[in-house]
Parts: structure tokens; sequence; C-alpha cells
């Protein structure tokens, strides 16, 4: 995402951002200011399930022919589940976890509605598809 270019723009958005100066997500590439943003928990947020009285919710991938976890919510992580684990050994820690398998369709819809709202604020967007 490209945003305006200011005299204090880059020290103004690290400091909201709370970035370090070195950081790999800010930086200036030909004259221009850059921001890239990440969003590891799309793919849950995309399914819109989490609530606070909902149970532990991970969303899993086929990865060389064993379903693993690609995402969990902070229920799930507290009970010990973490990403790259197989599915199998994730329900073992935690019997009452719900899991349900990667949508890419949902994430990258998610993913179209924040670069639309981005949009409002720069019209210079550059959108990765969906990781699963």
């Amino acid at each position: 995402m490209k945003l305006a270019r200011s005299a204090n723009a880059h020290a103004d958005l690290q400091r909201t951002l709370q970035l370090s100066p070195k950081s790999p997500l800010v930086s200036h590439a030909h004259g221009a200011l850059w921001l890239a943003l990440e969003f590891p928990a799309l793919p849950l947020l995309a399914m819109g399930l989490t609530t606070p009285s909902s149970p532990p919710l991970a969303v899993s991938l086929v990865r060389k022919h064993r379903p693993q976890v690609l995402v969990a919510d902070r229920k799930a992580h507290k009970a010990g589940i973490t990403c790259g684990m197989s599915v199998t050994a994730a329900m073992a820690l935690c019997p009452t976890l719900q899991v349900r398998r990667y949508d890419a369709v949902l994430e990258d819809g998610a993913l179209q509605g924040l670069a639309a709202w981005a949009n409002r604020y720069t019209s210079s967007i550059s959108v990765q598809p969906p990781r699963g």
C-alpha cells in the first residue's frame, strides 16, 4: 500500500504503528513511502466464528497429505495449539477444539474488503492472493 509522502510521514507512521526505524514493513522506495501489511489471522477472521463464548477454533489446510493447523485463535493458542501442528495432535491437546477447513474464497473476499477500505486513503494498492 503506497501512502502519501510528507516531510514527517515516515516518522509519524513509525510512531503510530510502533515500528522500529529498521522495520521491514515501512520503506522509502523511489521517493515514495510504502507500507506492507500482513494479516496472518485473516483465514480465521474471515469465517466470523470467533466470539468470547465460542470454543477454541482453528483453521486447517491439507499439506503433504495431512491436515495441519493453518491458524488458531487465542483460546487455542492458550491450549498449546500452534501453526503447522497436525490437526490430530491439536485435537489431542484440546478436545473442545473446533476445526474448520481453510476457505480461500472467504479469505480473498475479506482481503478485497480490506483493500477497498485502504483505497479510501491511497489509490496505489497491491494485494497478494490468499496464502492457502
